[in-house]
């Protein structure tokens, strides 16, 4: 099964990290696609451009290969139904593909372009945070197990119920703009890679002062 894991990665932090790694110890994984887009489809822009936010990405792999940079070549909003579509392309019609979503954007997923032709597409795989969630849509069937997605190549949804970190690239952001440290809340060299590249309005001077 292939595993797609999507985001804007603005930046990439230990939450999105954890969820990686959880994904890269399932046996029933054979590759996982790290996913980042070029422009969301329900934010005007990223707060850094395509080349950063990929930089930033392949700092924390460690295996380019993981990473699928089809929708930044593509530019333009990024739906997820045309990626999924242009990845069927290329591989067996019976092969399984899963896009791995956080409790949140799972919620919305009935508001995605072209759902009902999505479902027909994949599986989800959602991080959960709760041990029994809402279910947003009909459309996808749950299964209790992750083996069971094994059996068809679209359709169900499993509940992956691994401790998450509760960190958003938005609370990193706003952590950065206001002139404190993120150090905790995205690995190292991300973070010296804000500094040297003052992203997310990062002011060195502000930094000096709290160590004054």
């Amino acid at each position: 099964m292939i595993a797609v894991y999507g985001g804007a990665f603005d930046p990439v932090h230990l939450g999105h990290i954890k969820v990686i790694r959880s994904i890269l110890s399932l046996p029933e994984i054979q590759q996982l696609r790290l996913l980042p887009c070029y422009q969301h489809p329900d934010k005007r822009h990223a707060h850094s451009s395509p080349a950063h936010r990929l930089n930033m990405l392949k700092l924390v792999t460690r295996a380019p290969t993981l990473i699928d940079t089809r929708e930044l070549k593509r530019k333009g909003i990024s739906y997820t139904v045309d990626t999924i579509e242009s990845m069927r392309s290329e591989h067996p019609t019976l092969m399984p593909i899963a896009l791995v979503l956080g409790q949140d954007v799972y919620a919305a997923i009935d508001t995605w372009r072209e759902v009902s032709r999505l479902a027909q597409l994949t599986h989800l795989i959602v991080a959960a945070r709760h041990t029994s969630l809402e279910m947003p849509t009909t459309l996808w069937q749950p299964v209790a197990s992750l083996k069971e997605l094994l059996q068809k190549p679209a359709g169900n949804v499993f509940l992956m119920h691994n401790p998450l970190i509760d960190i958003s690239s938005h609370q990193v952001r706003n952590l950065i703009v206001s002139g404190q440290s993120a150090r905790y809340t995205i690995p190292g060299v991300v973070w010296n890679y804000i500094r040297r590249n003052r992203l997310y309005g990062y002011k060195e001077a502000n930094e000096l002062k709290r160590t004054e």
